[in-house]
């Protein structure tokens, strides 16, 4: 396995891996995701169908044009920090001063990036 496959990997671990705050508990918001794609409200699945279509973009996507493959995984990030975007302007910021979510979501970013600037050698 390349390094450019080490980072995604590591990158979408590390997505799994962000606890969100409830009420009681953390959740992972893989978890999270998947309870909103059943939501009445359409603007939760909307969320979860767009993280889920991150997931599933970085993953199932394969091309040997390397600018197209670095369009479609900016997209991906694009799609997978959505839900976390809305979710950090849904609530106080106070919810997410806890290392569950910040080192994740950290690692998340760093390696995504690390990933989509890794030079690709085809």
């Amino acid at each position: 396995m390349n390094l450019r496959k080490t980072f995604l990997t590591i990158s979408l671990i590390c997505y799994c891996m962000i606890m969100l705050q409830g009420a009681i508990i953390s959740i992972p918001l893989i978890v999270v995701l998947f309870s909103w794609l059943f939501e009445v409200n359409t603007l939760y699945s909307f969320f979860a169908i767009s993280g889920f279509g991150g997931i599933l973009l970085v993953i199932l996507y394969k091309s040997k044009n390397l600018r197209k493959i670095k369009i479609v995984n900016s997209v991906a990030l694009a799609l997978l920090c959505a839900p976390l975007v809305w979710r950090l302007q849904s609530v106080p910021l106070q919810m997410f001063s806890y290392w569950q979510f910040i080192i994740p979501a950290f690692g998340f970013i760093l390696f995504y990036l690390l990933f989509l600037f890794k030079r690709q050698y085809i």
